[in-house]
């Protein structure tokens, strides 16, 4: 009688396993709207005939945006979850950048996802990009529907900002020796 109860135990435990899902990060992300440049009048999008871009969902432990840095690096402790690359083909709409990207599942985390856009795939400064709203992540087990994401929910017409030029920390590390080289050298001359 004990070896039946604990066969029965011991089948009731796998079946419970096996039926237990982990949780995941599901998003359907998207930009269903498109974009127009900084200052523009809504009659042209930031994708001329031939150009490409690419936009970015992103991870952050806290509820704030980072800055985006040259090569389309995140800033602090966001990180790049996934990247949709955008061509505008010459079709209609394209030059606005509209785009539903595949669904990205990864493993649930804590914390929050947002989206943002390039006006160019040529990451440099000068780049102008725009941020999408931030929004907690959200326990989802496929094949439930997944989170929907938008980068144009709330989206300020014209919400674009330069980018700044951080340089590496041995650049900088040069930088300020050599700074301080020529203040030795001048104070040693006079």
């Amino acid at each position: 009688m004990k070896k039946i109860f604990s066969i029965l135990a011991a089948s009731g435990m796998a079946i419970a396993a096996a039926t237990t899902a982990s949780a995941d990060i599901n998003v359907a992300w998207a930009g269903s709207f498109g974009f127009i440049p900084e200052g523009g009048d809504g009659s042209v999008g930031i994708l001329g005939s031939g150009e490409s871009t690419v936009a970015q969902l992103i991870f952050s432990t806290d509820d704030m945006i980072g800055e985006a840095l040259v090569g389309g690096e995140t800033s602090g402790d966001d990180y790049v979850l996934a990247t949709f690359n955008i061509t505008n083909s010459g079709g209609a709409f394209e030059d606005y950048a509209s785009f539903s990207a595949p669904n990205f599942v990864t493993g649930f985390q804590t914390g929050y996802v947002y989206g943002r856009i390039f006006d160019s795939d040529n990451v440099v400064a000068g780049t102008k990009y725009y941020n999408g709203p931030i929004v907690a992540t959200q326990d989802i087990i496929p094949p439930a529907s997944p989170q929907s994401y938008d980068l144009n929910t709330n989206f300020v017409t014209g919400n674009a900002l330069d980018m700044t030029v951080v340089p590496e920390p041995t650049t900088l590390a040069l930088l300020v020796l050599g700074v301080g080289t020529m203040v030795f050298r001048r104070r040693r001359a006079a």
